[in-house]
């Protein structure tokens, strides 16, 4: 099959895989019914960003659209970019490839040599132009040194870039454009990220920065199990989250709890216009100066 048969050339080449090397394209899944698109979802993909950041972030949905081919057939080809380094000659194939690449021309291109898409996509996104409310953009706002400076984070080449200081790594079992669309994670990837993901991420990371509420309770669960992995704590310390007195709009709730060197923050989901007020206290909590 061209999936795994691209997969492998990445493992086998990584930086030096050609074009010619590439057997699964995003154009791949275009003849495939919609009803059978589940079958190419992977419930071991990783995020975007360095995953040496010391800021983890966990959302309810990765940003893409299980409806549409090319979505589907981008979150296929995650492995191949982080296993070859997103090489830009391998990156331009593919995107050429796609229905979207005329109006990425026509927006302009990155300069090159293009840094590696898996740690810095926003080069090639540029969402804060269209959507300064992206949840990217809001995160950015998040991390910044200095919140006012967060588009600096966001632009082409920026130094460090948001993809330096946060590295984002969804919960759900099913890619969403919206944050009530994505469905809780299996258990099948929440074991690997209790067991695998998040005991290496937490060897350089300090703040797991978990965001969003979810539509049931399988999310609360969820969301404790990373905590007690995060903080160092064997499965059960803690039980539940107790969110103490909570605003009525729980678009207002924020939960966070510092136990040695790492520190874990709870907040509503990042992709709204989110209050003033709230901003600087997830940026309070974040930092711990909360």
């Amino acid at each position: 099959m061209g999936r795994v048969a691209t997969t492998e050339a990445a493992e086998r080449t990584g930086s030096l895989i050609e074009p010619t090397d590439v057997r699964f394209t995003l154009s791949s899944l275009r003849g495939v019914e919609e009803r059978e698109h589940w079958r190419f979802l992977n419930q071991f993909r990783l995020g975007v960003g360095w995953d040496g950041a010391g800021v983890v972030v966990m959302g309810t949905e990765a940003a893409g659209d299980v409806s549409n081919a090319d979505d589907l057939g981008y979150e296929c080809l995650q492995t191949t970019l982080i296993l070859s380094g997103s090489p830009e000659t391998v990156v331009r194939f593919l995107l050429k490839d796609s229905s979207g690449w005329a109006n990425r021309v026509a927006k302009g291109l990155p300069l090159e040599p293009w840094r590696p898409v898996h740690v810095h996509p926003n080069d090639l996104d540029q969402v804060q132009v269209s959507n300064p409310f992206h949840t990217w953009c809001n995160l950015a706002r998040v991390v910044a040194p200095r919140s006012e400076d967060w588009r600096k984070l966001m632009t082409i080449g920026a130094s460090p870039g948001l993809g330096d200081l946060a590295y984002q790594i969804e919960r759900s079992a099913l890619p969403a454009k919206k944050s009530s669309g994505g469905i809780p994670p299996t258990k099948e990837r929440t074991d690997w990220l209790v067991t695998e993901v998040i005991p290496a991420l937490r060897q350089t990371a300090r703040t797991l920065l978990i965001h969003g509420f979810g539509n049931s309770q399988a999310w609360d669960a969820n969301g404790v199990e990373l905590i007690n992995v995060f903080r160092g704590y064997k499965p059960g310390t803690l039980a539940k989250v107790e969110w103490g007195p909570r605003p009525p709009k729980r678009g207002d709730w924020l939960w966070s709890h510092t136990a040695g060197a790492h520190r874990v923050v709870w907040s509503r989901a990042l992709g709204w216009r989110w209050r003033p007020e709230y901003m600087l206290a997830v940026r309070a909590a974040v930092s711990g100066s909360a």
